[in-house]
């Protein structure tokens, strides 16, 4: 997409409008504005969708929020080291090759994605 040019759309728009009438005009006008408002609002849906998606990918501190009990989480440690894991009482955290580490191990932790279809 070219980049807005506004004296050259000046340019055009006079030489669009100079022989027609005051209600042609205006409804050029009109429809330009109902345009641009449906520009607006759709892109304010479009950011709505993004940061609901960016929410549902987002790191989840453990000291705010655990995963439900036994359900598989992508978890990380204090370490950067990310592992599928799952958390079950008494407070334990499961790695996906059964390695049992204390509830301080995993510091954050988010929903697996969906499988690819």
């Amino acid at each position: 997409m070219s980049e807005w040019n506004w004296s050259a759309e000046r340019r055009t728009a006079i030489g669009d409008v100079a022989n027609q009438s005051l209600e042609y005009v205006a409804e050029r006008l009109l429809e330009s504005r109902k345009r641009a408002f449906d520009a607006e609002h759709k892109a304010q849906q479009l950011q709505a969708e993004l940061d609901a998606l960016k929410a549902a990918h987002a790191w989840i501190k453990t000291s705010e929020q655990m995963p439900v009990s036994r359900e598989s989480v992508l978890g990380i440690d204090g370490y950067g080291e990310v592992a599928q894991v799952s958390y079950s009482v008494p407070y334990l955290w499961t790695y996906d090759n059964s390695d049992r580490r204390p509830a301080g191990a995993v510091t954050h932790w988010m929903p697996l994605p969906e499988a690819p279809k």
